[in-house]
């Protein structure tokens, strides 16, 4: 999932409100990993998640516990300025390295945690708003190592090329839309998909990114076993005292006047 700067765009209007391009993601990304309406989930599927901007971060390992693995999702958020009391700046590198978009630094942290699943099936999906910007690896040199290991990469195009409102200050401190100009390197997304045996999808709003999550949601599903631990802590001491106690109770009283007659 992509966390660049550009997706703060506000371009997802959703029941009359608009969603930046990342919370629109998060919400279609979390009913299709744990089902909500046209989703029936992914309960079998082994599942990770890595986020980039700037550089890339493997967020969560590919694991059956959905319910861990959307808590860690929660966690993903566009970068944002740190100011002190005078309104400068206070994180301007780490900042600005978090506007770039590592894209084929995020492909091969996700390749890395795939490649020694023992699955028939294995599948990145990419989500991403723009160009690759930075990092070290490109998403060519990603896509052809993909295709070593047999992993397939559908990417989604969020969005499109030209203007988008960004949230912004004006200065009178007003809380305004501002037009900026945003590039999507559809080109490049479309070559790692075919170069794989994936598929290239563009989502300009939440219904086609649903669309688009509806037409992954197709692909082989692999059945893979797990381990469920439960933890047993024994009660019936709190039940058994206060039995022993009646018990007691009734064979004091049953000696004094209110035994029961014949």
């Amino acid at each position: 999932i992509d966390r660049s700067g550009s997706m703060a765009a506000l371009d997802f209007p959703v029941d009359g409100e608009r969603l930046n391009r990342l919370d629109a993601v998060k919400k279609v990304f979390r009913d299709f990993v744990a089902g909500d309406g046209r989703f029936d989930g992914r309960g079998d599927d082994l599942i990770g998640l890595v986020s980039f901007g700037g550089f890339a971060e493997a967020k969560c390992p590919p694991t059956l516990d959905h319910g861990a693995l959307l808590e860690v999702l929660e966690t993903v958020k566009i970068s944002e300025p740190v100011r002190d009391q005078q309104g400068r700046v206070l994180n301007e590198g780490l900042w600005q390295e978090e506007q770039a978009t590592a894209i084929g630094d995020a492909i091969a942290v996700a390749v890395d945690r795939l490649k020694d699943l023992p699955t028939e099936s294995r599948v990145i999906v990419l989500l991403s708003d723009g160009e690759n910007t930075a990092g070290v690896v490109t998403p060519e040199e990603a896509a052809e190592a993909a295709t070593t290991f047999g992993i397939r990469i559908y990417t989604i195009g969020v969005g499109s090329t030209g203007m988008a409102p960004f949230p912004a200050v004006d200065m009178f401190g007003r809380e305004v839309l501002q037009a900026q100009r945003v590039r999507l390197d559809e080109e490049t997304l479309k070559s790692m998909a075919d170069k794989t045996g994936g598929q290239y999808f563009n989502a300009q709003d939440v219904d086609t990114l649903e669309a688009v999550y509806g037409a992954i949601d197709e692909l082989e599903k692999t059945e893979t076993e797990g381990k469920l631990y439960m933890e047993y802590r024994e009660v019936f001491q709190s039940l058994m005292l206060p039995g022993m106690a009646c018990v007691l109770l009734q064979i004091a009283l049953a000696t004094t006047w209110l035994r029961s007659l014949p």
